[in-house]
C-alpha cells in the first residue's frame, strides 16, 4: 500500500473512530445545562452575580475613526476600537464606553442552549423596537473556545500529512491546529424609546455577543442567528432564541446587500466581479425574504454592523460614555458543541494535544509509531547470492 492509499485508509479509520468514540460534549469544566427551560427560549430572571473589577481601559491614541476600517471583499473590516453604527459609520469606543479591559477576557461559566427546532424567531410585539445587528465575522479573540470534532480531525489529518512528507515545519505541538478563543462583538444598546427586540446574526465562523446596555434600556427579546455562537446577556427578564443557520431546511445563510463600498466593487485586477456579485445579491434576496416573513421588514432596515465587526452601536452616541459590561466573571450561553473551554492556552493547549494524541492513538491500534515505520531494507535475490 502506498503512502498516500495508507494515509487516505487511516483518515477512514480515524473517522470512524472519531464518530464511536467522541460523541458528546467536553471541556474543562462541565457544562450544565439545567436551567435551559425549553428548546425555543432560556429564563434570564435569576443567573446573574456581583459585579466585577476591571484590569483598567487600554490606551486609545486614535482621533479618526475612519482609519480603524478598510474595505473587505464582502463589506468593510473593521479594527478594534472601531465601533460600527447606523448609516455605516465607525465610531471611537472611548466615546461610547469607559473601562475596557486590556486583557483577554474569560467568561467565569457557561450553559448549553440549544437551537430553536421550529426555526422560527418569536414575532416582533407591538411597541417593540428592532434593533438589528449584522455582522459577517469578528477577530477579537476571548479566552473561551467551543468547535467541534470534526475540527480536531481535520487538525489530525493535517498533522499526520505532514509527517508524511517529512515536513520540516510541523512537530507534535502542530497537532492541536489553529484553535483560536471565540471572537467577540461587542453590542452597546443606548436606544431607551422602546422595549429592544436584538436580531443578532452573523454569516462566517462562530460568534461571542456581548450585550452591553446603557442605563434605562429594556431588553424585550433576543435572537441569535448563525451557524454557532455564544451569548452574554444583560440581567432582565426576557427569553433568548438560538436559530440554526447550518442546514438548508432551517434559517438561510445570514446575507446583506452589496454595497459599492465592498473591495468586490473597487478591485481592478480583472476578476470577473460580475459573478460574485450575483452569488451575493441570490444570497441576500434568499435571507432577506426569510427575515421579511418574521419581522415584516427588510434584513437591511437600521442595520448595524461590518463584514468583520468587534463592537456595534444601537442607538445614540450616549452624552457620557457608559460603563463597559465584561465578559470577564459573566455566565455565558453556548450552541451545541463537541468541545467547550473556558481556559488560558498554557492549560487548554496540553489538554487538547492529549486529546488528539489519543484520537490518533486508538485509531493507530494503540501505537502511533506503526504510523511512520522505519523504512525496510528490500533484499533481492542477486543480493542474497
Amino acid at each position: 500500500m502506498s503512502p498516500t492509499q495508507l494515509f487516505l485508509a487511516f483518515a477512514a479509520m480515524l473517522g470512524a473512530v472519531v464518530f464511536l468514540s467522541f460523541t458528546g460534549e467536553t471541556g474543562l469544566s462541565a457544562a450544565d445545562d439545567s436551567g435551559v427551560e425549553n428548546s425555543s427560549g432560556f429564563s434570564l430572571s435569576q443567573i446573574f452575580g456581583g459585579p466585577v473589577d476591571l484590569m483598567g481601559e487600554a490606551p486609545d491614541k486614535v482621533s479618526d475613526p475612519e482609519k480603524l476600517r478598510r474595505p473587505e471583499f464582502y463589506g468593510w473590516k473593521a479594527k478594534h476600537p472601531g465601533v460600527a453604527a447606523y448609516g455605516d459609520r465607525i465610531l471611537l469606543l472611548r466615546n461610547i464606553v469607559t473601562g475596557y479591559p486590556r486583557e483577554v477576557q474569560y467568561p467565569a461559566s457557561y450553559r448549553v442552549a440549544s437551537f430553536d427546532p421550529t426555526c422560527t424567531p418569536r414575532p416582533l410585539g407591538d411597541g417593540e423596537a428592532l434593533a438589528n445587528v449584522s455582522v459577517g465575522r469578528a477577530d477579537l479573540e476571548s479566552g473561551m473556545l467551543a468547535f467541534s470534532t470534526a475540527t480536531l480531525v481535520k487538525a489530525n489529518l493535517y498533522w499526520l500529512e505532514q509527517n508524511y512528507k517529512k515536513s520540516a515545519y510541523i512537530d507534535d505541538e502542530d497537532i492541536i491546529g489553529d484553535h483560536k478563543g471565540l471572537p467577540i462583538v461587542n453590542v452597546i444598546v443606548t436606544d431607551t424609546s422602546a422595549p429592544q427586540y436584538l436580531v443578532l446574526q452573523h454569516w462566517l465562523g462562530k460568534v461571542l455577543w456581548n450585550v452591553v446596555p446603557a442605563p434605562g434600556v429594556e431588553i424585550a427579546h433576543i435572537a441569535v442567528i448563525g451557524p454557532g455562537a455564544a451569548l452574554s446577556p444583560p440581567p432582565g427578564d426576557y427569553d433568548v432564541q438560538f436559530l440554526s443557520t447550518r442546514g438548508s431546511d432551517c434559517v438561510p445563510v445570514v446575507a446583506r446587500n452589496p454595497r459599492q463600498t465592498w473591495d468586490m466593487f473597487l478591485r481592478m485586477d480583472g476578476v470577473d466581479k460580475s459573478e460574485y456579485e450575483q452569488k451575493a445579491r441570490t444570497a441576500f434576496t434568499t435571507y432577506d425574504f426569510w427575515f421579511r416573513q418574521y419581522f415584516k421588514r427588510s434584513a437591511e432596515f437600521d442595520v448595524v454592523g461590518f463584514d468583520t465587526t468587534q463592537h456595534a452601536l444601537v442607538g445614540p452616541v450616549p452624552e457620557t460614555p457608559i460603563p463597559y459590561r465584561p465578559l470577564t466573571g459573566a455566565d455565558v450561553l453556548v450552541t451545541e458543541f463537541d468541545y467547550i473551554f473556558v481556559a488560558p492556552p498554557d492549560v487548554r493547549d496540553p489538554f487538547l494535544m492529549q486529546a488528539q494524541l489519543d484520537m490518533l492513538t486508538v485509531a493507530a491500534g494503540g501505537d502511533l509509531g506503526l504510523l511512520t515505520p522505519e523504512p525496510m531494507l528490500r533484499e533481492t535475490e542477486e543480493a542474497v547470492q
